[in-house]
């Protein structure tokens, strides 16, 4: 493995350390990544969560979620249609249903204010992303610490 000690003068130390500073500063007000990377892994806990649920309505609506790639959310297309048993029906209702249960549509479990399987998720995925994110980081100032100056 190559050396990769940064030798400096003390008149670049100032220079060397401002850009190092940059480097980091940079990659960590970039998080747009991070956040994407993130609602991924807690819709994929979702998803998980879903297929644990006795209600088919659960696995319907998770399947039809997405995150798109612009977006640190996980979001349910509105216009979007699940099908069951041959009927095609607008998610929204089953969504809610399938999350929070009711009082009055039995298909879909008891009423649970906690949700069921998309709300537990934000307590069940792990931090991984964060720590990719970080590693990365952590990466750029190593691989390029000095932007200009060598």
């Amino acid at each position: 493995m190559a050396d990769r000690t940064i030798r400096t003068t003390p008149e670049q130390l100032p220079a060397v350390s401002r850009s190092i500073v940059a480097t980091i500063s940079d990659a960590l007000g970039d998080t747009k990544k991070l956040r994407h990377d993130y609602a991924l892994e807690l819709l994929r806990q979702a998803q998980r969560n879903a297929t644990r649920r006795p209600t088919p309505q659960a696995r319907m609506t998770a399947s039809v979620m997405r995150v798109p790639r612009d977006k640190g959310a996980v979001l349910g297309f509105p216009g979007t249609r699940v099908t069951s048993f041959g009927v095609s029906k607008p998610m929204g209702g089953f969504s809610f249903g399938s999350e929070f249960g009711s009082d009055t549509h039995r298909q879909f479990g008891p009423r649970n204010e906690g949700g069921y399987w998309l709300t537990p998720s934000l307590e069940q995925v792990d931090d991984t992303a964060g720590e990719r994110f970080l590693d990365n980081v952590l990466n750029r100032v190593i691989n390029d610490p000095v932007r200009g100056i060598r």
